[in-house]
């Protein structure tokens, strides 16, 4: 009998290669519809800029969503809205930019300085997620892949800095300097970090140690760096458009901060959601109906007291994003779900004396399911605390202890 393969082979490497890509395919398919709906809101009126500004997505079945941009606490030099992205910098030749791919960023000579403006703030939010967002196990090329080091300096007082300045691309499996991508010109010495992407894993470590110590890349830093401090202050030719983006995601914020802990209270409560009639006209009035159900009536109960919430549902028409759907909803339940998850499994990690229990019932569907629930001791200080927390249902397809004894 031979040995257990320690080694995927060829076959199951290019069918997990092949899943890859598809999922990166689907992932870029609903970016490029995405801006689509929201490019032809977007130009440099007063009136366009606040269509701009609110980041939302439109499913197949025309309910709207949250965008996963807003759903994050930044800086405010970091925070941009996906959808802030100028038609000229979502447009190129007709074809869509992928935001979250830089390998697809137009090249140099051709990009506009609106598109980098926005691609500046596009790729801090890259760096501040790599490199722990990296599969590096997907990045192998020649027998190397890419490491979790490269993206640190190691200074002589062996200090640890971070690479601020580098972001990896997906689909081609290459990473870049996105200074230098953004801000060389035609006398910059051409750099595959600037321009296809540096590939060789084997020299990445003296390459990138080569790069950062030229003067092309100090210079393209600096005017990256300059060009952020610009935007942050709104100290730049288009100060009056940075103003106003900027008043309207303060105000998208603060609706989205009360959306929220209404779905929190309703949720913490065990209270309903929906209602039998919810229409946008519904919202305009000035005192909650009982049709209406338990969200939309606590979101007019609110707005008496938030002169935001007030305005934004005064002037609420059909078709306009509200972030007071039946999907926004689901999604931040969905999100809080799995915060709350993820809590507990931090703190189930940390308990030194834990146990695990197990138990299947069918649902009304008559599926059976099995329910996960940890009883462990949490030690806070001095004190010690007995808990227990159910963590999730998952499906099962017997009863056998040899089936259960896999599934755990």
């Amino acid at each position: 009998m031979s040995a257990t393969r320690k080694k995927l082979s060829g076959a199951q490497n290019r069918k997990r290669a092949s899943h890859r890509i598809d999922e990166e395919a689907q992932s870029a398919a609903k970016m490029r519809r995405w801006l689509r709906e929201s490019a032809a809101s977007l130009a440099p009126s007063d009136s366009d800029i606040q269509n701009a500004t609110t980041a939302t997505e439109r499913s197949d079945d025309g309910e709207e969503s949250l965008s996963p941009v807003l759903c994050q606490e930044q800086d405010d030099d970091t925070q941009l809205a996906t959808s802030d992205l100028p038609q000229s910098a979502s447009q190129q030749e007709g074809e869509i930019i992928d935001l979250m791919d830089p390998g697809a960023w137009p090249d140099t000579e051709k990009m506009t300085d609106m598109q980098r403006s926005f691609l500046s703030n596009q790729a801090v939010l890259l760096n501040d997620k790599h490199p722990n967002n990296i599969e590096f196990k997907f990045t192998e090329r020649n027998g190397r892949r890419l490491t979790y080091s490269m993206w640190f300096r190691t200074m002589t007082n062996k200090e640890n800095i971070k690479r601020t300045w580098l972001v990896y691309s997906k689909t081609k499996n290459s990473i870049y300097c996105f200074a230098c991508k953004l801000y060389s010109n035609v006398f910059t010495p051409l750099s595959a970090l600037r321009s296809v992407g540096f590939i060789n894993w084997k020299k990445a470590s003296e390459r990138l140690a080569e790069h950062e110590a030229s003067q092309a890349h100090k210079e393209c830093v600096i005017k990256w760096k300059t060009r952020l401090q610009q935007i942050k202050s709104c100290q730049g030719i288009d100060r009056d458009v940075e103003l106003l983006i900027q008043s309207e995601k303060e105000k998208w914020r603060q609706i989205l901060h009360v959306v929220m802990d209404a779905v929190m209270y309703l949720a913490t409560n065990c209270l309903s959601f929906r209602g039998s009639k919810e229409t946008i006209n519904d919202l305009t009035i000035n005192y909650p109906q009982p049709n209406q159900g338990n969200f939309l009536n606590l979101i007019i109960l609110l707005a008496k007291h938030n002169p935001t919430l007030k305005l934004h549902l005064d002037h609420l028409q059909k078709g306009q994003v509200s972030y007071l759907s039946k999907t926004v909803q689901n999604e931040i339940i969905q999100l809080l779900a799995c915060n709350v998850r993820n809590t507990i499994i931090d703190e189930i990690k940390g308990a030194n004396y834990f146990t695990i229990m197990f138990d299947c019932t069918p649902d009304i569907a008559h599926n059976e399911q099995m329910s996960q629930v940890f009883q462990y001791v949490k030690i806070t200080g001095s004190e010690c605390e007995i808990k227990e927390s159910f963590i999730d249902f998952v499906q099962v397809g017997g009863k056998t202890g040899e089936y259960i004894t896999q599934q755990i």
